[in-house]
């Protein structure tokens, strides 16, 4: 017989569907924090780019252990479909929980730290000030020789 048997390649499928099911479990941690991320561009590229190499490294490690590293296009249409159906049905509970949750974080950090944020801008005003002040006061002690009386050669 040529190629694989079907119940071998039904028994390599559920592995496969179950690996799609958790990848999109671990797409909607990286798209929470990336709602919550500070610097949202460089974190989002950085995510992106350790989510697609995880999955990479994570799909070959299936299809080693289930094929032998044999890589065949039905086992990534099963982790496709694991994915898909993961998004369809539990993603959408868990991703909206998820983000109700990481604003009512940032909320509540915001109003935690809001005090010492407008401690920072009066600190930051009073030091601009006194910056001015000593950056005159330095103009004065430091005249140009031109300007000296006593430095003219008349």
């Amino acid at each position: 017989m040529y190629g694989i048997d079907l119940s071998v390649q039904i028994e390599n499928l559920m592995p496969a569907l179950g690996l799609g099911f958790i990848l999109g479990f671990v797409h909607d941690v990286v798209r929470l924090l990336k709602i919550t991320a500070p610097g949202k561009r460089i974190f989002e590229f950085f995510a992106d780019i350790f989510f697609s190499l995880f999955c990479t490294v994570i799909s070959y490690l299936l299809f080693l252990a289930v094929n032998f590293g044999k890589i065949r296009l039905y086992l990534i249409f099963a982790e496709l479909t694991g994915f898909f159906i993961y998004k369809v049905t539990v993603g959408v509970i868990v991703y909206g929980a998820g983000e109700k949750a990481a604003r009512l974080l940032k909320r509540t950090v915001r109003k935690i730290f809001s005090p010492f944020k407008a401690l920072c801008n009066k600190a930051s005003k009073l030091s601009s000030k006194i910056l001015k002040k000593f950056k005159i006061k330095l103009k004065n002690l430091l005249k140009r020789r031109d300007k000296v009386l006593y430095n003219n050669d008349n």
